[in-house]
């Protein structure tokens, strides 16, 4: 073997990825030879990444790839994609997936969701207990967070919003008093039907600051009771956010500006018992 060969062959077995592949696969060193040029060819591609801070500076043919090193048999190098063009595409399938309804996540950044907080490190837990159980495919209670008001609880719940979202679900994020408004509104232009199916048919649904509008017979039965049941019967992930305890709650369910009817407030608690666990959070206000 020339100098020169025999130089990059050792420039290569100094790069991890290269030795890894080598004592992976237990290539000899007579393979090693024969593949040096593609060998070669991956090492000038690779260098290209090196110092790489975005796709505008992109070196490579094909804009945010980058080499991977391979051998099946034969040593051949594949692209694909790089960390930058990979949190590209996480953000535009977030985006695809991701429906707010009279909100905006788009300042949330899980960095300041304080997860080492006591008061908060209960809920931090079980909700990733509950995004681990639903990525892999199986069913389990949402969370009814209730506590008082700037303790994080929107925070929290929009942070794991987004998670999901990133991770291919289909997820609604609803504030819901401006989504009552809404719904009021589009009544007299046949967009009721169309709102309450999207409520119905996500993969994850969350009521954000539930218990914030005026309630009515019809919205809490036809809208909310039918979302509720619909996604009770086909176990779909539902989660709350609310300043009102369970005693408040239905009270609240009850309470209509015409009149009070404690049965009909008992059949949608009911199905929020169903749907989510209900959890407390007894945290300073973050917002002050």
């Amino acid at each position: 073997m020339d100098f020169q060969r025999e130089q990059i062959l050792k420039n290569a077995l100094e790069d991890k990825d290269v030795k890894a592949l080598v004592e992976h696969n237990q290539i000899s060193e007579e393979i090693l030879i024969k593949e040096i040029l593609s060998i070669y060819s991956y090492m000038i591609n690779k260098k290209k990444c090196a110092g790489c801070s975005s796709l505008n500076n992109c070196q490579q043919d094909i804009i945010g790839s980058m080499p991977k090193i391979n051998y099946n048999g034969n040593i051949y190098t594949e692209y694909v994609p790089c960390p930058y063009f990979q949190k590209e595409m996480d953000s535009n399938e977030k985006i695809a997936n991701l429906l707010t309804l009279a909100c905006n996540l788009d300042s949330i950044d899980s960095t300041s969701l304080f997860s080492d907080k006591p008061a908060r490190k209960l809920i931090y837990n079980k909700m990733v207990n509950i995004y681990n159980t639903t990525m892999n495919g199986k069913y389990v209670k949402g969370i009814y967070l209730h506590g008082p008001y700037g303790c994080g609880k929107s925070y929290i719940m929009a942070c794991f919003a987004n998670k999901f979202a990133e991770n291919g679900k289909k997820v609604v994020f609803a504030y819901y008093p401006d989504l009552i408004r809404q719904i009021k509104s589009s009544i007299s232009i046949g967009g009721l039907e169309s709102t309450v199916e999207i409520l119905k048919e996500a993969d994850v649904l969350f009521f954000d600051d539930f218990g914030g509008e005026t309630t009515t017979a019809f919205i809490r039965d036809e809208v909310l009771g039918a979302v509720l049941q619909d996604r009770m019967e086909n176990k779909k992930l539902t989660f709350m956010t609310s300043n009102l305890d369970p005693a408040m709650l239905h009270n609240h369910l009850a309470e209509t500006a015409k009149d009070v009817d404690e049965l009909k407030a008992s059949r949608i608690e009911e199905r929020i018992r169903v749907l989510m666990e209900f959890v407390e959070i007894n945290d300073i206000d973050y917002r002050n």
